[in-house]
């Protein structure tokens, strides 16, 4: 069923109630290869498997003159009786007019791409944060490529089925990786730069300018911070290294997005139905979590022996607290109680290419917690603000405070991307397992687990909202250590069984 809105002196009378009192219908029903005819409702309906049936609504007539009105369109079920279509034409006819006189259908002719607009001002930019308005951004290109121009109450499941494959087809991902389409090492040497000094222009690490010259692949991102350092058109720096498919959960990402848009619209009067109740949604790929084992923790603390002291410092500092990213680099040292052992996790600290460095709430309300640390945490935090202050020395008013325990080398807020980046060169260099920073966090999370501390524990410490978000993204772990207790407690048990005298 789907219902519009027409203004114009000639619409057609399909079918109408006189507002106010009695109320008399008449129907145009069509069916293929017949001429159209009208009637009155009553003993018009035969041979009815082809037809849809069209009604119109009247709503009188504006100021100046022109009818205003409504249709309805439904087209019966395959398989119903002529007496069965007759009762539920009446039934939706009725529902419609009390749809009609109650409101609850604005304008279901407004394309998608205009609605798009409309739920971008009202709702995304009072709701959303920063970061997923970015991600929806590039989603939203190719959603609205797909049904800009259509009408919301065109859009059905089998277009949605269709756009999904599009999505699985090469090429369309946003976030493929590039690499320098020319010399970058001649290029700074052509601009004047350093390694050092454009890493800190473009808010990269040096290690990410070492990826450019030997021209391995960067981030789309990282692409476009360099292309703006550098001032040079995007695509006459870079090229695409390996335009690839989406993945099933990328795919999933856009299903949520599209389905919350037009669920707002349903929410909002503008649609009667939302067609991705009918859609099954992309299977979720069950990822397995990279995260170190005990010898390879040990293997990269040694390699950390070598590396700046901001970066060993925030390494270690994850790995025994579990924080994330944004979290780590969110820090003041006024976060941290050195008299009772606590970090105060408060806000976080994210970088977008259009919005750069920038302080956001938590992840969630529980992620904004207070946790016990033990004495080499601040060990290591202790040795780093000692020598920062050596490096604030040193420089002199070339230091800008910004309070942050995480900074660049005169003080300055970290791109979290840096960090990032400088890990991905350490984790290359060393043989390590393929990690990013994240998986600390996920390391940190399975040594709790593997001792044995409970999950609420465990939650607590990560600032999940519940329990239950630990035991689904840590359920193989869990069920590891749950398998382990289980042979321990047997083992504890018949080993201290003594033999009774019934046996000797």
């Amino acid at each position: 069923m789907h219902g519009s809105t027409h203004s114009g002196a000639s619409a057609p009378l399909f079918f109408y109630p006189f507002f106010p009192g009695h109320t008399r219908w008449r129907v145009h029903h069509t069916s293929s290869g017949a001429s159209s005819k009208r009637s009155d409702f009553s003993g018009v309906i035969s041979s009815i498997s082809s037809k849809s049936i069209t009604a119109f609504l009247s709503l009188g007539y504006s100021a100046d003159g022109n009818q205003q009105a409504k249709f309805l369109t439904w087209t019966p079920p395959a398989g119903m009786t002529k007496r069965q279509i007759e009762k539920e034409l009446n039934r939706q006819a009725v529902l419609f007019e009390e749809q009609c006189r109650n409101g609850k259908i604005l304008d279901d002719n407004i394309r998608f791409g205009d609605f798009v607009k409309i739920w971008w001002r009202d709702y995304a930019e009072n709701n959303l944060r920063k970061k997923t308005m970015y991600g929806y951004k590039h989603q939203l290109q190719h959603i609205t490529a797909a049904f800009g121009q259509r009408k919301l109450k065109d859009i059905t499941p089998t277009m949605i089925y269709a756009f999904y494959d599009d999505l699985r087809e090469v090429g369309i991902r946003e976030d493929d990786k590039y690499q320098s389409a020319v010399d970058f090492k001649e290029l700074l040497q052509e601009k004047r730069y350093t390694k050092k000094k454009f890493a800190e222009k473009a808010m990269i690490g040096t290690s990410t300018v070492d990826a450019l010259i030997a021209g391995r692949n960067v981030s789309r991102a990282t692409a476009k911070s360099v292309s703006a350092a550098m001032e040079i058109p995007f695509q006459q720096l870079f090229m695409a290294a390996n335009p690839g498919v989406l993945s099933e959960n990328t795919i999933l990402h856009y299903h949520h997005l599209l389905s919350s848009i037009l669920q707002k619209a349903v929410y909002w009067q503008y649609l009667m139905e939302n067609p991705l109740r009918r859609v099954e949604p992309p299977k979720k790929e069950k990822k397995r979590l990279r995260y170190l084992q005990e010898e390879e923790v040990q293997k990269l603390m040694d390699a950390l022996e070598s590396q700046d002291i901001r970066y060993r410092t925030a390494v270690i500092v994850l790995l025994l607290t579990g924080m994330r990213r944004g979290e780590l680099m969110g820090l003041d040292w006024a976060d941290i109680d050195w008299d009772r052992s606590l970090i105060h996790i408060t806000k976080t600290v994210q970088y977008l290419p259009e919005e750069g460095i920038f302080s956001d709430e938590t992840k969630n309300e529980s992620s904004c917690r207070t946790i016990k640390v033990g004495d080499e945490v601040l060990k290591v935090l202790q040795e780093y603000q000692d020598a920062q202050e050596i490096r604030k020395r040193e420089i002199g008013d070339l230091w800008t405070d910004c309070g942050r325990v995480f900074v660049t080398w005169d003080g300055k807020a970290m791109n979290p991307d840096v960090l990032s980046s400088w890990f991905r060169g350490v984790v290359r260099k060393n043989d390590l397992p393929d990690i990013s920073i994240h998986s600390l966090r996920h390391t940190a999370a399975s040594f709790l687990i593997a001792h044995h501390h409970a999950v609420s524990t465990v939650a607590g410490q990560l600032g999940h909202a519940s329990p239950d978000t630990t035991m689904k993204i840590y359920t193989h772990e869990l069920k590891t250590a749950q398998a382990e207790a289980a042979e321990a407690l047997q083992s504890m048990i018949l080993t201290s069984q003594k033999p009774s005298k019934s046996d000797v």
